[in-house]
């Protein structure tokens, strides 16, 4: 299961994005979540392929 920090996240509009290394972020939407994220959190997830890009689902906190 690949391994990122949220970058960053919308509360208002529900959605974020996941650094997965220096270069790329991925995508996530709030329903994806497993629990309630803040900016800096360590994160497991699976990746699937949405319509322009690659999107996180399955998102839950490294424990």
């Amino acid at each position: 299961m690949p391994v990122g920090i949220v970058k960053s996240y919308d509360e208002e509009k529900k959605f974020g994005y996941i650094q997965v290394n220096e270069k790329d972020d991925i995508f996530f939407y709030h329903a994806d979540l497993d629990e309630p994220v803040e900016v800096g959190d360590q994160v497991e997830f699976d990746i699937t392929e949405a319509t322009h890009s690659l999107q996180a689902v399955y998102i839950h906190k490294k424990q």
